[in-house]
Order: C-alpha cells, then sequence, then structure tokens
C-alpha cells in the first residue's frame, strides 16, 4: 500500500470525473450567456449564444479529447505540467477552429479575422484559468479524501493485530495439547492474515480476499467451536476480479460479532459472490440477535468500507443493509471492472 505521502495531486482524474466534465460545461455556458447578452455585443442575443456555444462546446469536446488519450504520459510529471498540457490543448484548439473559421467560413465572423481570432484566444485563456482554479479546489478536496481513506485502511489493517492475536495465539497453545496437527493449522492461517495485514497495497483479487476470509473463518471456528457455521457460495468467475483490500473479512468479523457471539445457539453466516456482465455481488448474512441493538458498533466498519468502495470505484458501487426480525445482510455491489 503507498504512504499516504506519496499520494500526488492529479487535475486530470478530477477534471475526467463525471463532476469534473459536468464542472467544465457549466462554467463553459455561463460564460457564454454573459459574452451573449454583453452591451459591447452588438449581434441578436440569442443568436449569438447559439454561435458562441456551438463553438466553445466543440472546442471543449475536442480539448478534453485530446487531454483524455494523453493523460498517462501527462500525469507521469508534475502538477504545472499538468496545468500547462490543459492550456496548450484548449488554446490549440480555439486557435485552430478560430482560423478554420475564418478561412472556411469567414460569413460567420461579424468582427475584423485578426480581431475574432484574438479575442477567442483571450476569452478561451479566461476559461482555462477559472477551469484551473475551480479545478485545483476539487482535485484538492478529492485527494484529502483519498488520504483520509489510505489512513482508515491503515488503520483496519494494524487493528487485526491486537484485535484478536493474542486471543488466536492462546488458543493455538492450548490446541497444542489437545489437537498438535490442529494448532499448526491454525497458526498458518494466523500466518496468512499477519502477511496480508503488513502488504503494503490498496487492492487484490477477489480470490485472495476470499482466501484471507477463509483463513478468518478458521481461527474463529477453533475458538468459537460449533456455535459458528459458515456456508460459502462463491461464482468462481469472479476470481480475478480486483477489489480493494480487506472488504470481505470485516463483513464476515461483523456476521459473527454480532449474529454468533451474542447467540448462545450460534448460527450460520453466508458468504454469497455472485457475479452479471458488468457488476459483482457480494452478500454477508448473520441471523439477528435479540435485542434491538444487535448490529450496534458496525456502522462505523460500514461506513469506513462505504467511504473507500467510493472512492476505489469513483461512486460506482454501493453498499446495502437488509435487516429483518431474523436476518442481517450487508450487500455490496461493485463494477466487474474497476477500471469502468
Amino acid at each position: 500500500m503507498r504512504s499516504v505521502t506519496q499520494l500526488e495531486l492529479h487535475l486530470l482524474p478530477a477534471l475526467f470525473s463525471s463532476r469534473g466534465v459536468l464542472g467544465a460545461i457549466i462554467l463553459i455556458q455561463l460564460l457564454n450567456f454573459i459574452l451573449a447578452f454583453s452591451p459591447l455585443n452588438e449581434a441578436e442575443p440569442w443568436i449569438a449564444l447559439g454561435t458562441v456555444t456551438l463553438f466553445s462546446q466543440c472546442v471543449l469536446l475536442i480539448s478534453l479529447t485530446l487531454l483524455y488519450f494523453s493523460q498517462r504520459f501527462v500525469m507521469r510529471f508534475g502538477l504545472i505540467l499538468q496545468c500547462v498540457a490543459i492550456t496548450i490543448s484548449v488554446i490549440f484548439t480555439t486557435l485552430s477552429f478560430s482560423l478554420g473559421l475564418v478561412t472556411f467560413e469567414p460569413s460567420l465572423v461579424t468582427q475584423d479575422s485578426s480581431t475574432f481570432v484574438l479575442s477567442a484566444v483571450f476569452v478561451s485563456m479566461l476559461v482555462v484559468v477559472l477551469m484551473l482554479f475551480v479545478l485545483s479546489f476539487y482535485a484538492e478536496n478529492i485527494h484529502k479524501v483519498e488520504l483520509l481513506a489510505e489512513a482508515k485502511l491503515q488503520a483496519l489493517q494494524a487493528r487485526m493485530h491486537p484485535h484478536f492475536l493474542f486471543n488466536s495465539l492462546n488458543a493455538a497453545a492450548e490446541l497444542t495439547h489437545i489437537n498438535a496437527q490442529a494448532a499448526e493449522n491454525m497458526l498458518l492461517d494466523l500466518a496468512k492474515l499477519s502477511r496480508n495485514a503488513l502488504m503494503e497495497r490498496s487492492h487484490t483479487t477477489l480470490e485472495e480476499e476470499i482466501e484471507v476470509a477463509h483463513a478468518f473463518v478458521n481461527i474463529e471456528k477453533w475458538r468459537i467451536g460449533e456455535r459458528l457455521q459458515v456456508n460459502w457460495d462463491i461464482d468462481t468467475k469472479t476470481n480475478s476480479v480486483v477489489v480493494p483490500c480487506l472488504i470481505l473479512q470485516p463483513l464476515i468479523e461483523n456476521a459473527i460479532k454480532h449474529g454468533i457471539q451474542t447467540s448462545c445457539a450460534g448460527g450460520f453466516v453466508d458468504v454469497v459472490v455472485t457475479s452479471s456482465n458488468t457488476l459483482v455481488t457480494i452478500s454477508v448474512s448473520n441471523p439477528s440477535a435479540k435485542q434491538p441493538t444487535s448490529q450496534k458498533g458496525s456502522g462505523i466498519a460500514l461506513d469506513n468500507l462505504r467511504a473507500r468502495l467510493a472512492l476505489f470505484y469513483n461512486m460506482k458501487a454501493s453498499l446495502q443493509i437488509h435487516e429483518s426480525d431474523s436476518i442481517f445482510r450487508v450487500e455490496l455491489t461493485i463494477p466487474r471492472d474497476s477500471r469502468q
């Protein structure tokens, strides 16, 4: 996993988010209204608005296209080069459109050719300055959310050690006198969990995430006994799907804590993974305890997971809670392709 100090502020990912593109369109259109209805405009306002809107939105579309296909190269460099790339893209497109319009459709130009070209370039520079100003605030906000999500993941990984490490070691020590092979298996599962927690990465495959969850369940079974039963229904076609680290194990931990440990009779935890062409659904169900506050305390973990999903999948994932008198179910729906 990246250190929080290694994260960089990128303007282009912020620009190509849904809010970034919409903000650019709205900003340019507001400026179009100001230009069309300005006292300096001698043409009919609504005709001028249509003309300048067509011109500016075409410039924006082509500029965004150029930036989109060059963003991987540009993002290798610093923030200043990203600003330069955005500026050059918009100015170059504006200049090309202006010269083309003056050359091939001079009847549409009501001003002197040189005045029209210089005016278009000046307005484009003004738009770029405003857009970079707004975009920098938006990108900084995304950066802060990313830092927070990384910090939460680090805290979640660190929490695994004191959370049940000592209990697991004590259980393993007791097992050595009863069943040496079981104690060895338990320590191997504990080693797998610890290794996963110490890995410096923010994402993994769903197959690896399920393996970690299996290791956690095996340890809990030795600790809780026959009261804990887990049913696994996994669509193996989802094994290679890329997911954020620690999205399944915390859900199972909550299910065991609030649905099994609070019940003398125990019960079943159902883990179901299904998929369609574009989506993967992960569902974890457990018995609801009799007390009204049965799931109190799980909200922080679920809010943490919801925030990490929103960041990783750019708001295209969802976390839903379904609760009845007998069943508490958490359902994650994520894109099959994390790049979508």
